[in-house]
């Protein structure tokens, strides 16, 4: 045993009965200690299991000092090209992602041939620039491994190192659960803190790219029916729009009319009435409910409404007796027609219907050799949106058919005494059960009747003017959300710092650039303690798990090797060192 430095180190050769010209040495003393020389055989911090004398004859280095060869700079090029590399791919992705975002910002949805889309582009470039990030991080969370382990940082840092840490940073450079299993050993007090950090947040990378820029879409019923809808335009394309136009129709109003009533004891009757067309007579005591409604010459109270060319008027009487009390209403009504302007529009394949104005004040212009006897609007407000040239009218041979149908629906009664229903038509039966709402009965009737003027009303137009609209079909459009770029571009800054940050780091604790390759393990040496651990752990189960516990340091020997040797306390150094000198005694 020699002792070399104050420790102890124990200098052993194999036997080698093979070669007849190996020079061995062996004697024993009193002791029984083997004393073996040292002529071509490894030191005691090789980490080989097995070395011939051929090997010595080599001249590794072991009896010959070594001539340290000059290392180049650990930041120089050579060692960081592959990094340097991804760096300016990583670039240029982010670069070609934004020109192609702001070239589509709020167009239409590109399509390529073959069917490649907008995100298929998108998610690509996100995926180049999540690999090349990905690249720099990993190689520098694995030389963040070597200068871990390394003697001088751990001296430097007071920090210790074990086996088992080469793991985690393996596992750290790999994936999500390993960066996390990363930052929880070195407590974000090692600068592979940041690597691991930056790999746990880049796993979004392909679902922010999804939030970074989103498509956008742009995009017949008869008189007195129970539902009446107002006419939906023709839109082929599911998106129309059409400016304001004008069209005849016809407007109705029902303005509440006293009922007089007049009760007489001779005839023990009363009698109830709006005028002489409307009027009706019931027995007092009688329990009746009677509903009459009439056509009347004239026009409503208003003496303005003279100017108006009437479709119909007609009173409604609606009279309930019974023993303890007797309710009346009354009203006229009145439909004449008008001009109404629409605004319509169709989105999403949905029409959209509104009237922006209305407009009554017509006059009668008798026959010329230019039209017959009509009823002609006057007066039209710009806001109608008329065309120039253009004329509103209404004949009056039709005004008088259509007054006369109107009349023929608005004449009868409709009569509940005894149990006893009787009306003299289904229409009257009708408006008798709308006198609960008489405002909203009108307009339904109102907007029947203009809903077939328009759709079969008659044109001259020698001029053809027409309100031409907008049609435009359903269709994705780019909307680009520019502050998600700031997330691959944040992360490229930081990646760059990591990446010239460990560079530096591996300088100033004399560390090569190694990053994940596996040869420099195969080439380091490892202490005798260590190896001795390893004989007794790697068959045993949990064992290497109870070796990875072992701490350990990185150092290069005055030979020039890179050498793994135990990083603990003076005391547990002796004791390893006699451990380890006993088992190898017993392996011999």
């Amino acid at each position: 045993m020699a002792t070399v430095n104050g420790s102890p180190y124990l200098r052993l050769r194999r036997l080698n009965t093979s070669n007849s010209n190996s020079n061995i040495n062996s004697n024993k003393d009193g002791n029984g200690v083997l004393d073996v020389g040292d002529r071509g055989l490894p030191s005691v911090h090789d980490g080989a299991a097995d070395e011939n004398d051929v090997e010595g004859e080599t001249n590794l280095g072991h009896n010959v000092p070594r001539t340290h060869q000059k290392r180049h700079h650990k930041s120089s090029f050579r060692w960081w090209a592959d990094e340097y590399r991804c760096a300016a791919l990583c670039i240029g992705g982010i670069v070609t992602l934004a020109l192609v975002l702001w070239h589509f910002d709020g167009k239409l949805a590109p399509h390529f041939e073959p069917g490649i889309e907008l995100d298929m582009i998108v998610i690509a470039i996100m995926t180049l620039v999540r690999v090349t990030l990905g690249s720099i991080v990993e190689s520098c969370i694995c030389q963040g491994a070597w200068i871990w382990v390394s003697k001088s940082h751990q001296a430097r840092t007071h920090n210790r190192a074990r086996l088992e840490d080469f793991k985690l940073f393996d596992e750290a450079s790999r994936g999500f659960l390993g960066s996390l299993a990363l930052l929880w050993r070195l407590k974000g007090l090692h600068l592979s803190c940041l690597g691991a950090l930056i790999i746990v947040v880049t796993h979004g990378f392909e679902t922010f790219s999804q939030q970074m820029f989103v498509y956008v879409q742009n995009p017949t019923n008869g008189i007195l029916a129970a539902q009446v809808r107002d006419l939906e335009p023709r839109c082929y394309t599911a998106n129309c729009t059409w400016p304001v136009f004008p069209t005849l129709a016809v407007c109705g109003r029902c303005a509440p009319a006293q009922v007089k009533v007049h009760c007489t004891e001779e005839t023990r009757s009363c009698s109830f009435g709006i005028s002489a067309n409307t009027n009706a007579t019931l027995l007092e005591g009688a329990e009746v409910d009677l509903f009459q409604v009439n056509p009347v010459n004239g026009s409503l109270s208003n003496a303005t409404d003279q100017k108006k060319a009437f479709v119909s008027m007609f009173e409604i009487m609606t009279i309930s007796q019974r023993a303890a009390a007797t309710r009346t209403t009354g009203a006229e009504c009145a439909l004449w027609f008008c001009l109404k302007a629409y605004n319509v529009s169709v989105a999403d394949g949905r029409a959209r219907q509104m009237v922006v104005a209305t407009w009554d004040e017509s006059r009668f212009e008798a026959a010329t050799s230019a039209h017959s006897d009509e009823h002609v609007f006057v007066s039209i407000p710009e806001g109608m949106n008329t065309q120039q040239m253009s004329r509103f009218s209404v004949s009056d041979r039709s005004l008088k058919a259509l007054r006369s149908f109107i009349d023929s629906l608005t004449n009868g009664k409709f009569e509940h005494a005894s149990d006893v229903i009787n009306f003299s038509s289904d229409w009257v039966e009708a408006m008798w059960q709308a006198t609960v709402d008489l405002g909203t009965w009108i307009d339904k009737f109102s907007l029947s009747l203009t809903n077939e003027i328009r759709e079969h009303g008659t044109i001259r137009d020698p001029y053809r003017t027409n309100y031409e609209g907008n049609a435009s079909k359903m269709a994705n459009y780019v909307h680009v959300q520019w502050y998600w770029m700031m997330y691959p571009a944040l992360f490229l800054v930081i990646s760059l710092f990591y990446l010239v940050s460990t560079i530096k780091a591996g300088a100033r604790d004399d560390v090569s650039a190694w990053k994940g390759d596996s040869l420099p393990m195969l080439f380091s040496r490892i202490d005798l303690r260590i190896l001795a651990l390893g004989s007794e752990k790697m068959d045993v189960p949990k064992g290497l798990d109870d070796l990875g516990k072992s701490r350990v340091a990185l150092t290069k020997d005055k030979d020039g090797y890179w050498t793994f040797e135990p990083h603990g306390s003076k005391e547990e150094q002796d004791e390893d060192e006699e451990d380890a000198v006993i088992r190898m005694l017993n392996y011999l």
